[in-house]
Parts: structure tokens; sequence; C-alpha cells
């Protein structure tokens, strides 16, 4: 566990001693939903924090903050990289080639607002006994579906050197099957809105993964990202939705 966390969040982890780093991270992506359970935990903590003092808008903003700065922006980057690409409308090479740079185009810029007022948004519209569900569900969701992502499409850079293709190819039909047991364990805390969470993210996040791949041809790490982020504004969606309860 120490490993997942070392990778999808900024928390010290201390020294990881393994052969084949990306090997390991891939064998234990089963574990990636609790990973996102810490992340969720973060940001439920200075939801809670903000509310002694703050109405329900500054503890949203909190929270958002939070992750951010919990995950050090990870997804939310790929989200960016991966909208500069898909926005540009080149060639499945020349997008792969913009994903690459580390400068943030305006496609990407967009998407990365988009995405930050989403999430606002919907924090703010949830009622308050649906508040704690919501925050530590949606990131672990998020983070089952990066799992069933790298274990169900093939990755985009074969024969060149990438994180993302690393991780992937050491993600197999067990760690997607474990990620989702997981991850299915977790959403029925939410009881009946949780299990539809679960279905919602995953169902976002194979769509998104399916657009991303064919146009790609497979996925990269900043595709995983972005598929993360869509499959908590789901999540986050159906906690937030005025739905018979």
């Amino acid at each position: 566990m120490r490993l997942v966390l070392s990778f999808l969040t900024r928390l010290p982890m201390g020294r990881i001693d393994v052969d084949d780093y990306f090997r390991a991270l891939g064998r234990r992506a089963s574990l990636f939903p609790l990973a996102g359970l810490v992340v969720g935990g973060v940001a439920l903590a200075a939801d809670q924090a903000a509310g002694l003092l703050f109405a329900r808008d500054i503890r949203s903003a909190a929270a958002i903050l939070a992750t951010i700065w919990v995950t050090g922006a990870l997804h939310l980057d790929g989200l960016m990289d991966t909208a500069d690409g898909i926005g540009s409308g080149r060639s499945r090479e020349r997008m792969l080639e913009i994903m690459r740079d580390s400068r943030v185009g305006a496609m990407g810029v967009v998407a990365g607002v988009a995405a930050l007022l989403l999430r606002y948004a919907l924090l703010t519209g949830l009622a308050p006994e649906r508040r704690w569900q919501a925050l530590l569900l949606a990131p672990a969701l998020g983070r089952m579906c990066i799992t069933a992502a790298a274990g169900l499409w093939p990755a985009a850079r074969v024969g060149q050197p990438s994180l993302g293709g690393s991780f992937a190819a050491h993600v197999g039909r067990w760690q997607v099957a474990g990620a989702l047991a997981v991850g299915l364990g977790i959403a029925l805390v939410g009881s009946a809105r949780g299990m539809a969470a679960w279905f919602l993210a995953l169902t976002a996040a194979l769509l998104a993964a399916r657009f991303l791949a064919a146009r790609l041809g497979g996925l990269t790490g900043d595709t995983y990202g972005a598929i993360n982020e869509v499959a908590e504004a789901a999540a986050l969606a159906v906690f937030a939705a005025n739905l018979p309860t």
C-alpha cells in the first residue's frame, strides 16, 4: 500500500525498495481505490475543518484545494495534457507529441478550469447528509477506473518508454477485478447512491477510455488522469442530483 500511496499522493511514505517500481505498482493496482479513499479522507478533513467557521461554498473550496495538495494535481495535469492533444485535431503522432509537452495550451487551461468549476458546483450542491459519502467515495472510484482502463486498453506508445505504458504492462485481469471489487465494497457505504455512483463512474470512465483509445491508438499516463477526473465528476453528480434517496 505504501508503494501505491507514494505514486498517487504526496504523502511521505519513506524509502521504498523494489527492483522494478512500475512492475510492482501494476501488480498492486487493485489497491488504487484504497489510495483514493485516503485522498478522500484528506478532502473530508479539510471540509470538516473549514465547516467550523465557514459556509458550504468555502468548505467546497477547501476540499478541492486539499485534494490538489495531496495529489500534486497529478490527475488534473493529465486531463489538461489530454485536452491539449485531443483538442488539437492533429494526427495521432502529433497529438501524442503535444501531450508530452510540459507546457499547457489553451485547450488544457479550459479543460482544467471547467473541471474545477464543475467539481466546485457539485460539492456545493451536495446535501449535508450525503457530503461525507461523496467526498470519500468519488476519489476511490476515480482510482478504481484508472486500474480498469489500464487493464482493458493497450498503451498508446508501443515500443517507446513511458510511465503509463510501464505501469499498464503489469495490470492484468486480476488487478482489474480486484479494483472493481474493492471499489464496490467502498461504494456499499453510500447505500443506493453509492451503488449508482459506482456504476455511473465506471460507465463514464469506460466510454472516455474508448473515445481516447480510438484517437490515440491506446492510452497513456495522461489519459489515465483524464479518466479519473471524468469518473470522479460522474460519482459526485450522483450524490448531488435531486433524486429519491
